[in-house]
Formats: C-alpha cells, sequence, structure tokens
C-alpha cells in the first residue's frame, strides 16, 4: 500500500579488424584450428562471423571504465533500457537484483547465458518479486575479472538455446585458461561524498601434467553504500505536477492561470514544494474539528473551513499545522490531496532512495584435463553470496485515504494517552465525545527489510572432436546444475496487535492498560481482542513506548528456491563441401528442468500485516528439446567468383514442454558481399518464451494499485481518442457527481488480486533484420554495420494492470452510458462505492486481474556500430588511436495487451528514439588516457494530446554526458586506473532554477573512480 507522486569504453587495437564485428580486442585471436564459435550459434568453422546484429564489449571496456559491476557496463550500452537494478524502490521479495533488458522488450525477454550456457535464475517466483515473471538471471554473480567478452546478440539465440531470447541474447563469455596471479582493487565514491562502492577481485590459474590440464580459481568481494533521495536539493524540492490553478510555489511565475481545457495554456504545471497535506509522521486531527479535510469543497483543506487545524508533535502535544495552498479545479473546488507549501507532511522524498546497500562475494572455480589429444573434460563451479538493504521505504498508514487496516483511528476525548493541552485544544476547537487521528506510521516498523542471496552452480562435461571421413568433427556433453536460495527478512505491523494495543483504557489502579471492549472501538470495523501480552500504544506524537512497538510489530522471513538443471549433448562437423567450401553442421540433444518455490513466512500468508495476505508459489515444468543448424558457405573469397561472398544458413528447434506442449522456433538467413569491402546480410527468427512459473501457478493473491482518473480535462486531452474518453467520462461522472477529483484511487494505492493460469500460450515473436557490413579497403581497421530490427511478439504474457484495465474501460468505443461503473467487460473489473471511489479494503479488493495473453508488442529499430584503429606512429606520436560508436534508433514501439486503444510510446521519456555513445582512446607504451561521450536525444511526454493545454512540457531537450579515464602501466606490472564519470555533472533539465524531475538523468552526480591491478 503506498502513495503515488504526480512528477513528471576502451577497447584496444585487435589483430585482424576485418573478421570482428562491433568490437575491439587487447587480446591476440587465440588459434582455432578446429575453427571457432560464436554467440548465436554451435556450428565451428574458420572465420566464422555473426550472422546477426551482434554488439561486443570486451574486458578492456569494463577495466578502463572501473565499472564495479558487469551489469553497469551493459547499462551504459545504447541498446539496453529499462533493467532492473538495485537503484530506485525494490520489491518485498527479491531486491538488489541486476536483471538486463535488450531494447526495453522486458528483461524475462532477453536471454542471458555464461559462456554459452544457461543459468539459474534469481527472480523469486512471486507476484511482489523484483521484475515481470520469468528466468531472468542476476549478473550481479558475473566476475568482472574474468570477462573476455560480453555479446548481445539482437533477436538472435531461440533456435539454438531455446525460451526467453526474443530481444536477444547475452553471452557473457569467461577466461578459464588464465596463466599467473592477478589481483584488483576497484573504488568509487561521488563528488558529494556518498555512494562509496569497492570491489576486490583476485584471480590464479595454472597448468599442470605438462599442460593437459589447467585449474583457475577466483573471487571477489563488492560492498556498495546506498544513497538516500534527501541527499540530493533535486528530491528535497519536492516538485510536482498539480492542477493550474493557482500562484502559489509555481516554479514558472510567467505562466497564466488555467482556465478552460481549450483556452491554450497548460492545464497542469510543475509547484514546489508539493506535499500530501492529510499525512503527518506523528499524526494530525482530520476530517473534524481542529482537522484537515480532503473534500473538494473546504479549498483551504480545513474542516468546514474554520479557523485552524492541528498536529500531534513529538511530545504528544496539538499544534498548529497549515496545509499550504490547495490547487483548485477549474470549477473552484478543491484538487487532490496535495498541499502547495505550508508545513512540512508527508513528502516523498522521506521514502525514497537513489540506491540500495549491496554486498557481494563470489568464487569461482574451472578446471579441465584433456584426457587424451581428442577428449577433454571439464568442470566449472559458481558460488555467490549477497545481501541487499533497501534503504527506506513508503510506511504504514492509518488514514482516511484507505479503507480496511490502513484507515485513520477515532478516539475519544477520555483516551488516556491525550494529554491536558491536547486535549483543551479539541475542546476550544469544537471537539465533543470523538475526534479522528491520520498519521503515516514512520516509527512503527521498518518495511524495508533485506534480502539474503545464496547461489551454487556447477557444470560438467565432456568435449572433444575426431574425424570422419577425412572431414572434422567436434562433440560436446555437458550437465549443468543451479541452485539459488533467496531468504527475505523484512517487518510489518501485526494487525490484530496494533488494534488490541490502540484500544485503551485506565484500570482500577490508574494504570493505562489495554481494552478489549471498548465503546467507542478505534477502527469500527476491527474488535480488539484480550491478550495478557499486549502493551498500550501511545498513538500520539512520538511517545509509543518500546515495549508497545515491539508488541505491534513482527519479524518475518520469506524463503525463495530456484533450481534448474540442463543436460547437452551435441555433435558438429563439415559432413561434406559445396563448391570447394566445407559446410557447418550443428545437431542435438537438451534436456531442461526448471522448478520454483516461494514459501512466504506463515505471518504473511495468512496476512495477519497491514499489507494484503502473501500466497506461496510452487512448480516445476520439463522441457526436452532437439536442436540443429545448417551453414551453408556458397562463395567465398577462395573461390575467386564474381562476387566476394555467399552464405545461407538455417536453424531449428523442437520443444516439448510439460505444460504446454509442443513448439518449433526457427531461423534463416544469409549474407552477400559483392566486393570485400561491402556485405549485405538479413534474417528471419521465430522465437518463443514459455510462460513463466509465476505466470502459470500463482494463486489468487491480492496487491496493490493505482488507477490513473482519466476523466480529468488533462487526462482527455492526452487521450487517444478524445470523443470516446470525453463521452464515457461524461456518463461516467454524471453518475458520480460527487466524487473526488481527482479521484482517491489514482492518488493512494488500492488494494486488488490477481493470480495465475494455466491456460497461458507461449509468447511467439517473428523478428527479421537486414544491415550492412562496411569494411573500406582503404580504411585499414575501421568497419561500420548498420542493422534495421523489426520485431513482432503475438499472445505477449502480461498481468492485466489497473491503468491497463482502466484505459479499457474509458477508452472503448463499447460503453454503456446508463450504467458507467460497468460501462463494459473491463469497467466491471473495478469495483467501486456508492461515490464512485474505487473500493480500497484488502479483505475485498476493488480490482480483479490476472496474467493473460495479450494482443501484441511491436518494436523497430535500428542498430549502428562504428570501429576504427590506427597507428599514429605516421604522424610522430608513439602509441594507437581508437574509436567506437554505438547507436541505438527506435523507429515504433507499442504495447497492446488489451486490444483498446494502444499508444506508441517510441521518442517518449525513458524510450528516447537516439541514443548513441562515441568512445575514444589514446594507447601509449605505458599509459592512456580515453573519453566516453553518451548523447540521449529529445524525450516526449506523450506521443498523444499534444496540444499547449495538455502539459507544461511536451519534450525535454536531448543532453550528452562526457566521462573520462586516464591509465598509467608500470614495468612490474602494476596498472593505475583513473575515471571520472558524468564530469560536466549533467542531472537534469534545468527550468527557473529548479529540474524538472522527469529530466533527472544522474541523481548520483560526478563520481571519482580508481584502480590498482597487479599481475604476477
Amino acid at each position: 500500500m503506498g502513495l503515488a507522486a504526480f512528477a513528471f569504453a576502451s577497447p584496444a587495437l585487435a589483430q585482424d579488424a576485418e573478421d570482428e564485428e562491433a568490437v575491439v580486442t587487447t587480446e591476440e585471436a587465440p588459434e582455432e584450428s578446429k575453427g571457432i564459435v560464436v554467440t548465436g550459434s554451435r556450428i565451428r568453422l574458420p572465420n566464422l562471423t555473426p550472422t546477426e546484429p551482434t554488439n561486443t564489449i570486451d574486458g578492456a571496456y569494463i577495466e578502463n571504465r572501473n565499472f564495479i559491476n558487469v551489469a553497469d557496463a551493459l547499462n551504459d550500452l545504447p541498446q539496453i533500457r529499462g533493467s532492473v537494478t538495485p537503484d530506485g524502490g525494490q520489491s518485498a521479495f527479491g531486491q538488489g537484483v541486476n536483471f538486463i533488458n535488450n531494447f526495453g522488450l522486458g528483461t524475462n525477454r532477453t536471454l542471458t547465458l555464461v559462456n554459452g550456457r544457461r543459468v539459474v535464475s534469481a527472480n523469486t517466483p512471486s507476484l511482489f518479486g523484483p521484475a515481470a515473471p520469468g528466468l531472468q538471471v542476476d549478473l550481479n554473480i558475473i566476475p568482472t575479472a574474468l570477462v573476455k567478452q560480453i555479446d548481445i546478440a539482437s533477436t538472435a539465440g531461440a533456435p539454438v538455446y531455446g525460451s526467453d531470447a526474443i530481444a536477444g541474447t547475452v553471452n557473457i563469455i569467461l577466461d578459464d585458461q588464465y596463466e599467473g596471479l592477478y589481483l584488483n582493487g576497484t573504488t568509487s565514491i561521488t563528488e558529494e561524498g556518498d555512494g562509496f562502492s569497492y570491489r576486490f577481485e583476485g584471480v590464479y590459474g595454472t597448468s599442470f601434467a605438462d599442460n593437459r590440464g589447467h585449474l583457475q580459481v577466483s573471487s571477489f568481494y563488492t560492498q556498495t553504500d546506498g544513497i538516500l533521495q534527501t541527499a540530493r536539493q533535486v528530491f528535497r524540492d519536492e516538485i510536482e505536477t498539480q492542477q493550474n490553478t493557482i500562484l502559489t510555489g509555481r516554479i514558472n511565475p510567467n505562466l497564466p492561470l488555467n482556465t478552460s481545457a481549450t483556452d491554450g495554456v497548460p492545464d497542469t504545471v510543475l509547484f514546489s514544494p508539493s506535499r500530501i497535506f492529510a499525512l503527518t509522521p506523528l499524526g494530525l486531527i482530520i476530517n473534524g474539528p481542529g482537522g484537515v479535510t480532503t473534500a473538494g469543497s473546504d479549498v483551504d483543506g480545513i474542516f468546514n473551513n474554520a479557523v485552524g487545524a492541528f498536529q500531534f508533535n513529538a511530545a504528544g502535544n496539538l499544534v498548529p499545522f497549515n496545509p499550504g495552498t490547495r490547487p483548485l479545479n477549474t470549477n473552484g473546488t478543491a484538487n487532490g490531496i496535495r498541499g502547495i507549501g505550508g508545513d512540512p507532511a508527508f513528502q516523498f522524498s522521506d521514502f525514497g532512495q537513489l540506491t540500495s546497500d549491496l554486498r557481494r562475494f563470489g568464487a569461482n572455480l574451472f578446471l579441465n584435463y584433456d584426457v587424451t589429444d581428442n577428449i577433454n573434460l571439464f568442470v566449472e563451479a559458481q558460488y555467490y553470496d549477497a545481501r541487499a538493504d533497501e534503504l527506506v521505504q513508503q510506511p504504514t498508514f492509518n488514514s482516511t485515504l484507505f479503507g480496511g487496516l490502513s484507515s485513520a483511528l477515532t478516539f475519544t476525548l477520555d483516551n488516556p494517552f491525550l494529554n491536558d493541552q491536547a486535549r483543551g485544544v479539541l475542546q476550544a476547537a469544537g471537539v465533543t465525545n470523538t475526534f479522528t487521528v491520520a498519521r503515516a506510521n514512520i516509527a512503527f516498523a521498518d518495511l524495508t527489510g533485506f534480502a539474503e542471496t545464496e547461489l551454487l552452480r556447477g557444470v560438467v562435461g565432456a568435449r572433444g572432436d575426431f574425424q570422419l571421413g577425412e572431414k572434422d568433427w567436434n562433440w560436446e556433453v555437458s550437465f549443468n546444475y543451479g541452485n539459488t536460495d533467496i531468504t527475505d527478512f523484512r517487518q510489518d505491523i501485526n494487525a490484530q496487535n496494533f488494534i488490541n494495543a490502540t484500544n485503551v483504557t485506565r484500570n482500577a489502579q490508574g494504570q493505562i492498560v489495554c481494552n478489549a471492549t471498548p465503546t467507542t472501538r478505534t477502527q469500527a470495523a476491527f474488535a480488539p481482542v484480550a491478550d495478557a501480552r499486549c502493551v498500550p500504544l501511545n498513538f500520539f506524537g512520538d511517545q509509543a513506548s518500546a515495549a508497545a512497538i515491539d508488541y505491534i510489530v513482527e519479524d518475518s522471513a520469506s524463503m525463495s528456491s530456484l533450481e534448474q538443471v540442463v543436460v547437452n549433448a551435441n555433435v558438429g562437423g563439415t559432413p561434406f563441401a559445396l563448391f570447394g567450401n566445407d559446410v557447418g553442421l550443428n545437431i542435438g540433444y537438451e534436456y531442461r528442468r526448471e522448478s520454483g518455490d516461494f514459501r512466504p513466512s506463515e505471518f504473511d500468508r495468512q496476512g495477519l500485516g497491514r499489507g494484503a495476505a502473501v500466497s506461496p508459489v510452487s512448480g516445476s515444468f520439463e522441457l526436452n528439446e532437439v536442436f540443429g543448424e545448417l551453414y551453408v558457405p556458397l562463395i567465398t573469397p577462395e573461390n575467386d567468383a564474381l562476387i566476394e561472398s555467399a552464405i545461407v544458413y538455417g536453424r531449428g528447434r523442437y520443444v516439448d514442454n510439460t505444460i504446454n506442449g509442443g513448439f518449433f522456433s526457427w531461423a534463416a538467413g544469409g549474407s552477400i558481399a559483392p566486393v570485400r569491402d561491402i556485405e549485405f546480410r538479413g534474417n528471419f527468427t521465430r522465437s518463443f518464451r514459455a510462460p513463466a512459473l509465476t505466470e502459470l501457478f500463482l494463486p489468487r493473491s491480492n496487491a496493490f494499485g493505482f488507477i490513473p482518473d482519466l476523466c480529468l480535462p488533462q487526462s482527455i486531452t492526452a487521450a487517444p481518442d478524445q470523443q470516446v474518453r470525453q463521452r464515457n467520462c461524461d456518463a461516467f461522472l454524471g453518475a458520480f457527481p460527487n466524487i473526488s477529483r481527482p479521484q482517491i484511487a489514482s492518488q493512494a494505492s488500492i488494494p486488488i488480486v490477481s493470480g495465475g493460469n494455466p491456460n497461458l500460450d507461449n509468447e511467439q515473436a517473428d523478428s527479421w533484420s537486414v544491415g550492412v557490413i562496411v569494411k573500406p579497403w582503404f580504411l585499414r581497421n575501421f568497419s561500420l554495420t548498420v542493422d534495421y530490427i523489426n520485431i513482432s511478439i503475438s499472445d505477449p504474457i502480461a498481468s492485466l494492470t489497473t491503468a491497463q484495465i482502466n484505459s479499457a474501460c474509458f477508452d472503448n468505443p463499447v460503453f454503456d452510458t446508463s450504467d458507467p461503473a460497468n460501462g463494459n467487460q473491463f469497467c466491471s473489473l473495478i469495483r467501486r462505492d456508492a461515490t464512485g471511489e474505487v473500493i480500497s479494503d484488502p479483505q475485498n479488493p476493488g480490482v480483479t486481474t490476472g496474467f493473460v495473453n495479450g494482443q501484441s508488442i511491436d518494436y523497430e529499430g535500428i542498430v549502428a556500430s562504428m570501429l576504427y584503429a590506427s597507428s599514429l606512429e605516421n604522424l610522430g606520436i608513439p602509441g594507437t588511436l581508437q574509436l567506437r560508436g554505438d547507436l541505438n534508433v527506435t523507429l515504433f514501439r507499442q504495447t497492446n495487451i488489451t486490444g483498446i486503444a494502444p499508444v506508441p510510446t517510441h521518442g517518449t521519456i525513458g524510450d528516447e528514439q537516439f541514443v548513441g555513445q562515441l568512445a575514444a582512446n589514446y594507447l601509449g607504451k605505458n599509459w592512456g588516457f580515453g573519453s566516453v561521450v553518451n548523447y540521449t536525444g529529445e524525450g516526449l511526454f506523450s506521443r498523444v494530446g499534444r496540444t499547449p493545454d495538455a502539459r507544461e512540457f511536451d519534450q525535454l531537450e536531448d543532453f550528452v554526458t562526457v566521462d573520462f579515464n586516464v591509465y598509467f602501466e608500470t614495468n612490474d606490472n602494476f596498472r593505475l586506473n583513473f575515471v571520472v564519470n558524468n564530469a560536466f555533472d549533467r542531472r537534469c533539465q534545468s527550468y527557473f532554477g529548479f529540474c524538472i524531475p522527469a529530466s533527472i538523468n544522474d541523481a548520483f552526480g560526478r563520481t571519482f573512480s580508481a584502480s590498482v591491478t597487479k599481475k604476477f
């Protein structure tokens, strides 16, 4: 339950750049007498290159940027957006994870591999988990010191690796052949002096048995200190968008006031400070004499427009309270629950964080041994342990904004905890018997909690090669096992104990005791019970005893376990030659079992706290899969033909899932190079994502959500079809003329009920791309790749959100104006009371939703990469210049779940159309420096309703951030590297001396880091 805020690389020179795509590496290419393997294929052939759009970063890129975490390196790339990170608010269960999101299509639609193999997920199978349900891999587990390179193969992977590779495959290739000892220490801190982070890591590798075997062990430890929003002025300013009907607190004093929906003046503008005046941390009087009120008729926010309102101070005294200036509707009534200015009340910066505390420890082992010249045995083992702590979270509430257990408390004047001063103030204000108190219960329970994660993973297998018919063949068999255990520790208020403790009286000895039979209950619908352990709770100010708080607070621990078993066997080779060119083939079988188990604490399962009851989730599925691929080089340079090369390939994978049956994934494509300098390529892939455990097996469970008020004037202006929404809203407001404006459910969360669906179909995606690779002969070590990508997902699995249901209700041409509360099937999913407000009662949730197969998700974009490396010796400068550029252009994006009035979102804030990165580096003999320039294009607030009446801003400005690094190397293998990120401290778009909240790009600000490395 909560409240809503209204606010808007350094690569190095390649040995043969002509054989590389979108990567420049410091390492010499390994000798591959039997061929090489690229991400998206298991075929081994000499000179094999990626056949789909593939972007690659190497270990040097990560090292030179001093990234503490591999996830930070990937999230810095233009095509990655919307990833799940430890930044910002965290989930109730499984906090602190890093899930990657290619093209912003969902973290559950990007497949993450390590050395081409699956990894057990760390996404807790709960409705209250950190991300959309799926088998996402936590990048926190990856040791940065071992990273050789990371391939991001867009749209590729499903026919080769299986489910989840709709947006692409991220393949993290780790070095398992390191020789010697490597030690590194890295630290960073913001210019503000907070956010301190450090990492220690080491790698040791050695060969044995006359180089037939190799052993490698490594470990890392990292610590990141979290940062609160209150540490940054931009959040302390409490800037929000409110109705443009008052002058107080406006950021832009030059705009006229709004008078109608068509006057050419923005309906809403920015104000500061904007707070929720109906809540204070120590309690305030509400909806009665001496109190505040959210009623629209009381424009000053004071009950019946009386002369004053009062709040409790820490000592339990009542002191005057100024609710601030309330924004008005154009009809003169007050709007919502916000007050501009006034006394500090509930403000969001007090309950927000920039990032969490995160501690990580990991250890890895790689062992391989050549049993014969043609058979190699290998072992991989991994252990990971972490703790993530969210620093702050919204507390529990007792307020008129909520119903049920979170409703405001009612007391009588003879309450023994009410001191004489407070009683006198209430009597002077006109209270004769009872009064009501609303409060944000900051001091009563810490809801943030923390998560501890432990992961174990092991791979054992054998691989080898042989000759058949004088042709080279290879094989591999592996067993992959992984297990993740997540323990979430959290606090909540014990609902019954709270009721017991707040109903109090005096006994015959004059002592304050709990009262199981009060004449007036603090919450009329909930009765106290006799409990010998009960300790009376003083609800007024900061007077509650430690014993009382211990009585009402409950500690709990919930457990999640995820297990993965994968058995893979494949064989590949060159069965024949066509026109003298070896044809590549690989076929194989894979068995996979995924199981998950979420076990909430008994306290949470029974719903004994303030939140909804949390249901356990348990389930598993098995897959039997056969796959094969064929790579046919029709023409190669060795053919001395009219064109340089021509290649075609095909891949297929049949999957039999024990839950939803069979599916065939396939891909076909090829490339043609008329001349050596230019190559055209294209492919088509049919991929899929199987339903996740939570999507399939979640029991009917309570959650919380917000419902936007689509009938406000500015909301109608921004509608995809204004006439349809206006007609439906007119009927709705006509039936419920006394509803709050905006509706309470748009400002304070309401209970909803959701559940899994065992009848879900697979998501299916048809993706295709066409592109060009340019490597001009006259510009050595230069390459440019440009690819157009089109991804169309049918039957996308989604849990219908309250916003989607509400839009499908009011934006629907089918609407019964005679019964607007049940205007269509979507409206009927939202239950309302007699005033039209959404029912807010956890015991009787107002909205029913669940997981469904939606209509479609469509994405179009362009990805481009440029690489250039050149010696500067001809200019008389020792060393090498390197340039790398990446550009992502989002041409179209639309998510259509309900089939009603879908709205494209490409080019909007967070999904800007143009995002690019340019890196320039100088590499000398024992020192070097570099810079990375990041560009983010203009961002629209919306693609619809772009009129002067709709909002204060139509779009945000484009911007640039710049990072620098310099390093020094010594002759005894020491390396020092210094980095300044966001060197010019670009944090947001400034507006009349304030930051536009929606424009915040880097709340951390300028950051400094240093690392030292020693190799033995």
